[in-house]
């Protein structure tokens, strides 16, 4: 093959590997498009796109930029590290535009390779119905109360249209309740008052949706109208660090982590569960906010990844809280756990909303998956050589058989294993009739070469040898 053909060839091929993996950075994100439905005129209307670094390099945002200035794209964090999330923010200017409103976000990456990303929103912004407030904004809300939010909605339509009504009020949420009442109506404006109630059985977590207002509109396309609601329910009880990673525990050994309880008043911890018998907790009976425990686990040599639960239940709430942990076990000679207290260690009791299995059993007691040990390096998907050597380029010459033989016997202890690797770089001369001695390779990755030293010659002539190290 000659040389043209060849790096024509690698050419190629780096063309079209560059193009199978251009959508490292599109693997990154969960959605790249959304559709807002149609939204209220004054309506606080914002998304998020969401993506995750799961490469070893940090992922870098340049810049983005919408093809509509009814959309407005930001983001917060420009640097991405290794499995941290970042994401593209995008707000709807609907008190300046109506109507039909497509856009494009482009998303540039300028680390660790240059890319773009295409993001897509789709909307209808009504002209006839304005809401104020915009958005139905919960705020933080402990978990356990409720509480109510009021916002009105306005309808300026056709001429001489007083017969509009709100028919009904939905959402996908199950823990809202809605109430309205009509404030004003005239022959092109009707108002209602909404009020919007959170209730106190609602989930820990962020509020990020909509609720669908619908009306008797003649036209179908406009009977229904989103209102976004935000909001953030705080837990009763918070656990930290969560979840709790022992590392790598070796044959023996035990590793004590500290695990943080706190509330937002005080609070009794009752009853303590594991789905694994090699954690232990040392559980205070004292009634305070702040809950210091240490939890300790111990590898009895089984050896093997585990991934549990903990389970805390609390004077201050039903619902037990519960704390992923995973652990790298090292295998060894199998050793008895010591017994434990039952004071520190009583299995977790049936409720209404645990289990009767024990947490060990119990299927939602399972972890999330947790992150892959092995990261996926970016340069994948841009090889720097795709094609190492041309098929008519002979092999690399095999090495001197010499080099490759293996000792006859192989010393198993610690102590003849380091002797042995200091003989095989101590130089030995020996006579040049009995066997010609190559030299070994010298490895030009090495960043500390050793020097060699000529043997000193005696009185005689002869090569004084340095006395062998003792292998004990």
């Amino acid at each position: 093959m000659s040389k043209n053909t060849y790096l024509a060839t690698l050419f190629i091929v780096m063309s079209l590997s560059a193009l199978a993996h251009a959508d490292w950075a599109s693997d990154m994100f969960k959605d790249t498009s959304h559709n807002f439905g149609i939204v209220a005129r004054g309506a606080d209307t914002r998304f998020s796109f969401v993506f995750t670094n799961k490469y070893q390099e940090d992922v870098v945002i340049e810049s983005v930029q919408s093809t509509c200035r009814c959309t407005q794209p930001s983001f917060q964090k420009r640097v991405i590290k290794t499995w941290e999330t970042g994401q593209i923010d995008i707000q709807l200017d609907t008190r300046n535009f109506y109507g039909r409103k497509d856009a494009t976000v482009t998303v540039r990456f300028s680390k660790p390779f240059y890319a773009e990303v295409q993001l897509h929103s789709f909307c209808f912004i009504r002209s006839d119905v304005y809401i104020e407030p915009g958005i139905v904004a919960f705020g933080t809300v402990q978990q356990g109360q409720t509480r109510m939010v009021r916002f009105r909605v306005n309808y300026a339509g056709r001429t001489n249209w007083h017969n509009w009504r709100i028919q009904d009020i939905q959402s996908e949420y199950p823990f809202y309740k809605a109430t309205l009442s009509e404030v004003q109506r005239d022959y092109n404006y009707v108002s209602y008052d909404i009020t919007l109630t959170l209730k106190e059985n609602a989930p820990e977590g962020y509020l990020n949706d909509f609720i669908d207002i619908i009306s008797n509109d003649p036209n179908p396309s406009n009977q229904h109208c989103q209102v976004p609601v935000s909001g953030y329910i705080i837990p009763a009880v918070s656990v930290k660090p969560s979840p709790l990673a022992f590392g790598t525990v070796k044959a023996g050994q035990s590793i004590t982590k500290t695990v943080v309880l706190s509330g937002q008043s005080q609070f009794k911890i009752t009853e303590f569960g594991r789905s694994d018998d090699s954690v232990t907790a040392k559980i205070s009976e004292a009634q305070k906010t702040v809950h210091v425990i240490p939890v300790t686990i111990t590898n009895s040599g089984k050896g093997g990844k585990i991934n549990g639960v903990l389970a805390f239940r609390v004077s201050s709430q039903s619902k037990e809280v519960k704390l992923p942990f995973s652990a790298d076990f090292e295998k060894g000679e199998e050793i008895a756990l010591p017994p434990e207290t039952p004071v520190e260690t009583p299995e977790v009791q049936k409720s209404d909303d645990v289990p009767a299995e024990p947490v060990q059993k119990t299927p939602e007691s399972k972890p999330a998956e947790s992150q892959p040990k092995e990261l996926t390096p970016a340069e994948e998907y841009f090889p720097a050589n795709p094609v190492t050597e041309p098929e008519d380029v002979p092999a690399v010459s095999e090495q001197n058989p010499a080099q490759q033989a293996a000792p006859a016997e192989q010393k198993t202890t610690t102590a003849a294993s380091e002797t042995k690797e200091t003989q095989s770089k101590t130089p030995v001369a020996q006579n040049a009739a009995e066997e010609k001695i190559v030299p070994p390779p010298v490895d030009d990755a090495e960043e500390d070469v050793e020097e060699v030293v000529a043997p000193e010659l005696d009185a005689d002539g002869d090569v004084e040898l340095p006395p062998a190290p003792s292998a004990y």
